[in-house]
């Protein structure tokens, strides 16, 4: 005849296998992978492909599957095809930027997948504390989810100082209120053999690269790197003022120069890019 186990038995018995369980996960060898904020997903697959962690061909195969992506429950931004032939990035933005430990032999889809539960999970934080804010967004410029994600992408491009982030959004949805052009050269440069790199004139009026924003009026189609917090955070929390400009200070700070006009910009630029050139 079988023995029943007491109530107190069995939470024992869950208990030690719960440790047990730990004890082997203790066990299991690790790698420490690090995302870097602004990244873009052709750049993580290199990391990954680097770290031992499946191939960068992989992680794009898996990066440009809508169907896939949008089953993880992210709010992802509606697209045409590219007209330049390159594949979407349906999981630009969603990889968020932090530091993991990934046991040994993990495949990319499962690497992904925990970086994009991360950037749920910090999404959600934000998007419970700044509720009011998303629905401002929308009813002031038709903002969605979507678009604010592709906006703190933008943010985290252009900012070299986190203190930067809200001042810098705030310019973006000026731009935006405006029907100007938000003419930020990172929207040049995304595509695999360009991210990264600094954008020619040529680039600038290339009108087949639809993330080109010199060229597009309104939001690019997607992300354009992974967002951190801070940027996420600095479009939701965007600072009000009247700038529409801004230009890179050279001068050590990291900082920007803001400017309410073009002629005030035009001056920027005379003090910040051109007198800092060598002769």
């Amino acid at each position: 005849m079988t023995k029943k186990l007491s109530y107190a038995a069995v939470i024992a018995l869950a208990l030690l296998a719960g440790a047990y369980a730990s004890l082997e996960l203790m066990r299991t060898p690790t790698k420490r992978i690090m995302l870097i904020p602004g990244r873009s997903l052709w750049e993580v697959a290199d990391k990954l492909e680097a770290s031992g962690i499946g191939t960068r061909a992989e992680v794009m195969a898996l990066a440009a599957n809508e169907t896939w992506v949008r089953g993880l429950g992210l709010p992802v931004k509606s697209r045409d095809l590219r007209a330049d032939g390159i594949d979407s990035t349906w999981l630009e933005g969603f990889v968020y930027p932090d530091t993991y430990d990934i046991a040994e032999g993990s495949a990319a889809q499962a690497v992904l997948e925990k970086a994009v539960a991360r950037f749920r999970q910090v999404w959600g934080a934000l998007s419970d504390k700044y509720e009011e804010r998303i629905d401002a967004l929308e009813a002031a410029y038709g903002l969605t989810e979507a678009d604010i994600i592709v906006l703190a992408s933008l943010v985290e491009e252009e900012m070299a100082l986190k203190s930067e982030a809200p001042v810098i959004a705030g310019v973006f949805l000026n731009r935006l209120e405006k029907g100007m052009r938000l003419e930020t050269d990172p929207t040049l440069m995304y595509r695999p053999d360009r991210v990264g790199k600094p954008p020619s004139p040529t680039e600038r009026r290339d009108a087949s690269n639809p993330y080109n924003t010199y060229a597009f009026k309104g939001l690019p189609p997607g992300p354009i790197c992974s967002p951190s917090r801070e940027a996420l955070e600095g479009v939701l929390a965007a600072a009000t003022h009247e700038y529409i400009f801004f230009v890179a200070r050279r001068d050590g700070s990291r900082g920007h120069a803001f400017a309410k006009t073009y002629d005030e910009h035009r001056a920027n630029i005379e003090r910040h890019l051109k007198k800092s050139k060598p002769p």
